[in-house]
C-alpha cells in the first residue's frame, strides 16, 4: 500500500514559541512528525507564503499577525524535516495573493504533488497533520475531500501529529462528523 503524508503548515511561525502566530504544542511536532515520514512513499509539504501586504494581517484589516511572509525565517520549515526534503517530496504554496484568505490548500493542487497516476491505484492512503488543526489542517482535509470524495475513504488524521488553536476540539468533531479514520504509526 501507498502512503502519502500531507505536511500542512509546521513553519517557524506557527511551530516556535517565539514564531509570529504560534500555536501551543506546535514545537512538538517537528520532531514528532521526523520520526514518522520514513514511514510514508511521498510527503507533500503545505506552505503559508504570504506578501506583506496580505489580507488577513491586522495591518491590513486582517484578523492575524503579519506571519509566513514569502522568504521570511517565519514561513521556514524546521530542520528535523531537511532528511525529507528530497525527490519524494513536494511543495503546495497557498495565501500568495494578497487579497484572498486561504487557509486550505488547493486539493488539485496537492493531487498533481501526489502524483495523479498513483492516487488512481485504489491501494493508497493520505494522512493529514500539522498546524492548526481548527484551521489551515481541517480545510486542506475538506477541500481535498470536496474535491475528490470518491476517495474520502482513503483519508487518514494523524490527531497526535496536529497542534491546534482551540484545544483539538473542531478537528476532532470534524474528522468524527465526516467519518474520517485517525492514524497512528507503526511501532
Amino acid at each position: 500500500m501507498k502512503k502519502f503524508l500531507v505536511v500542512v503548515d509546521v513553519q517557524k511561525d506557527f511551530y516556535h514559541p517565539d514564531g509570529a502566530l504560534y500555536v501551543k504544542g506546535g514545537e512538538l511536532l517537528p520532531e514528532k512528525l521526523s520520526k514518522i515520514m520514513p514511514q510514508f512513499d511521498s510527503i507533500v509539504f503545505t506552505l503559508d507564503y504570504h506578501p506583506y501586504n496580505h489580507c488577513s494581517f491586522k495591518d491590513n484589516g486582517g484578523t492575524w499577525p503579519v506571519h509566513c511572509v514569502k522568504g521570511t525565517e517565519g514561513s521556514s520549515l524546521p530542520n528535523e524535516f531537511l532528511p525529507f526534503l528530497v525527490e519524494d517530496s513536494d511543495f503546495v504554496y497557498k495565501g500568495e495573493f494578497c487579497d484572498a484568505e486561504e487557509y486550505g490548500a488547493n486539493a488539485h493542487d496537492l493531487a498533481f504533488s501526489i502524483s495523479w497516476e498513483n492516487i488512481h491505484d485504489d491501494d493508497f492512503l493520505i494522512v493529514f497533520c500539522g498546524i492548526a488543526g481548527d484551521y489551515c489542517v481541517k480545510e486542506t482535509i475538506n477541500n481535498f475531500i470536496e474535491a475528490f470524495p470518491e476517495y474520502k475513504h482513503k483519508v487518514r488524521v494523524y490527531l497526535d501529529g496536529i497542534a491546534s488553536i482551540d484545544d483539538g476540539t473542531t478537528i476532532k468533531n470534524y474528522i468524527k462528523e465526516n467519518c474520517i479514520e485517525e492514524w497512528k504509526p507503526q511501532e
